[in-house]
């Protein structure tokens, strides 16, 4: 598993978020009860957990969660070689369902989220290089 931390982010959101991915990487990727043991484990010897990653995730897959997810999968601001097929396993490997194809079939409007997402980050990726540009 490989991770960027976007170092764009304020030094509590980077601590947050490189603990949430340790989390994954010590139960394989999962948004399940194991992710949520862990990271209860590591806020018993200490360290500083965000409190939303110590909630239940819930099962019920909505437009708002796959929203979040591809701005999640999108993080780093690398989208021009992203897929909507490595989304779609991704979704999949972090627990949101059995199979891509299956997937797809119940969720039609996965496609067009995607989309408007990865165009918003690709917007948003031109806009601070033109800004850098000029400084």
């Amino acid at each position: 598993m490989q991770q960027r931390l976007n170092l764009s982010l304020n030094e509590d959101d980077q601590h947050n978020t490189l603990i949430h991915e340790m989390a994954h990487a010590a139960t394989r990727g999962q948004h399940n009860t194991w992710r949520l043991a862990e990271m209860r484990r590591l806020q018993a010897l200490g360290a500083p957990v965000d409190l939303g990653d110590l909630l239940q995730t819930s099962s019920r897959v909505t437009q708002t969660l796959v929203r979040g997810l591809a701005g999640d999968f999108f993080g780093d601001g690398e989208t021009g070689t992203r897929t909507f097929r490595q989304f779609l396993r991704w979704l999949v490997s972090e627990g949101h369902g059995n199979s891509q194809a299956a997937f797809r079939r119940r969720y039609p409007w996965t496609l067009r989220i995607f989309t408007e997402e990865k165009k918003k980050v690709q917007a948003e990726v031109k806009a601070i290089t033109a800004l850098q540009e000029r400084l």
